[in-house]
């Protein structure tokens, strides 16, 4: 009887989710206000947080920015950069400054709902 549950149990444990990342990569770097900037306007990024889903990210050139989930949210409002940290004021969710971490040409973000780091994969 135990080697049958052993057996329906390790399916299951291999479905455990990864830790979520909580610390910046070793070796990334703080970006200036006009770096970081730089790097966001005008541009879009997928990002995929620990939960499974996928988000696409969009930051315009007029200051708005717009986020749109796999599971069908849809939110915007606008984008500014302020002491190295990208801060969205969204319409509806809760918005705040994140701070933002350079690594191989790779942008990670702390989320502020939760503290996960994401990376931000240029779309």
């Amino acid at each position: 009887m135990r080697a049958l549950l052993a057996l329906l149990l390790i399916p299951v444990l291999s479905l455990a989710q990864a830790p979520v990342p909580m610390e910046f990569p070793a070796d990334s770097a703080r970006l200036t206000d006009d770096h970081l900037r730089q790097r966001v306007t005008g541009k879009v990024f997928k990002v995929k947080p620990a939960d499974g889903t996928s988000w696409r990210l969009e930051f315009k050139d007029n200051g708005y920015s717009f986020l749109d989930t796999s599971r069908g949210y849809r939110d915007s409002g606008k984008w500014r950069v302020e002491n190295a940290q990208l801060c969205i004021d969204w319409q509806r969710a809760a918005g705040g400054c994140s701070d933002v971490r350079l690594k191989d040409e790779l942008l990670f973000l702390k989320r502020t709902s939760n503290g996960e780091i994401v990376s931000l994969q240029a779309d």
